[in-house]
Formats: structure tokens, C-alpha cells, sequence
């Protein structure tokens, strides 16, 4: 059986079903994996680790020669598909809108909608099923992950953020 959203966090705090199941947390796609459900693109094997041995070994010439196949591959692929539009607005859709495998066929408008509907379920239901808080918290909840959705990769700490929001760091935390 698969349990998601409420129904496995309430799995997660139950002791005796926590001690019987197994957690597999599922991610978003990735940008390999939306070019296969959108165009049917699939890229051979190994793309992923020769780009990364071409980044972490680039005087190696056997990491740059097949990082050069590989990326001849692909760009004849790309060249081979109908894409709506150029590879890096696709790239741009796929960040901004299109991370979960629900959304390829929505509106941008569609997908910020539906995102933020499940956020919403969540921080309504799940967050309040953990700890009861007031409708005051509530909203500081949406404005924290506001705050930390549009923050730039790094530390955030507690009490940057209670100044940022006017809040308190204990609440923060």
C-alpha cells in the first residue's frame, strides 16, 4: 500500500505503524525526466555522472571525450525533437512551473494554482495535525515559506528571519 500527504504523516506519529513501514520519500522531476514525459526524450546512460566527471575531473581526457559524445547525443536529440520553444524557455518552464509530473499539461497560471493549493493543504492540515497553533501562526507559516522560497541558496538563520517578519525567534523555530 502507498499512503501520501495527511494519511502517512499520521502513519510517521503513529509508534506501533512507524515501527512496520518504509519511507520512501518521492522527489520532484528532475530536468531528464520532464524532457521523457513531455518530448519522449531519453538520454543514454550515464549522462548525469559524465557531466559531473567533466566538472570535477576537466583535465582528464578521457572524462572530456566522453562528456564531448555525450554531449553531441544529446544536442542531436534536441535538434531531432519539436519543442515548443527554445531548450533554456523550456528549462525556464520547467523551474518556475513544471518540477511535478501533474503539471506538464496545465497553464503556468494552472500549475502556480495547484501548487499552491497542495502547500496550502499542507500547512493547513499536516502542520496542524503535528501541533496546534492560532490563525496568527498560521499566516506566519505561509510567510515563512514565502520568505525561504524566495531566498537565494544559503543560511537563513532564525533570527534573520523573526527580524525580517517581526515575529519572535521562539516562534520562528
Amino acid at each position: 500500500m502507498i499512503f501520501t500527504g495527511s494519511s502517512a504523516l499520521s502513519l510517521e506519529l503513529n509508534v506501533d505503524a512507524a515501527r512496520r513501514t518504509t519511507k520512501e520519500i518521492v522527489f520532484p522531476m528532475n530536468f531528464s525526466e520532464y524532457l521523457m514525459l513531455k518530448y519522449g526524450l531519453t538520454l543514454q546512460e550515464n549522462t548525469s555522472e559524465s557531466i559531473m566527471g567533466l566538472i570535477f575531473h576537466s583535465n582528464d581526457d578521457l572524462f572530456v571525450e566522453k562528456a564531448i559524445l555525450k554531449e553531441t547525443e544529446l544536442i542531436k536529440k534536441l535538434l531531432s525533437l519539436k519543442l515548443k520553444k527554445p531548450i533554456e524557455n523550456e528549462w525556464d518552464d520547467f523551474v518556475c512551473f513544471n518540477g511535478f509530473p501533474f503539471t506538464l499539461n496545465m497553464t503556468q497560471t494552472e500549475s502556480h494554482e495547484k501548487i499552491y493549493n497542495m502547500v496550502e493543504r499542507v500547512v493547513e492540515k499536516d502542520v496542524f495535525s503535528i501541533q496546534s497553533f492560532n490563525t496568527d501562526t498560521r499566516n506566519t507559516v505561509f510567510r515563512i515559506l514565502s520568505f525561504l522560497a524566495l531566498q537565494p541558496p544559503g543560511g537563513t538563520s532564525d533570527a534573520k528571519l523573526s527580524k525580517y517578519l517581526g515575529v519572535s525567534p521562539t516562534l520562528v523555530q
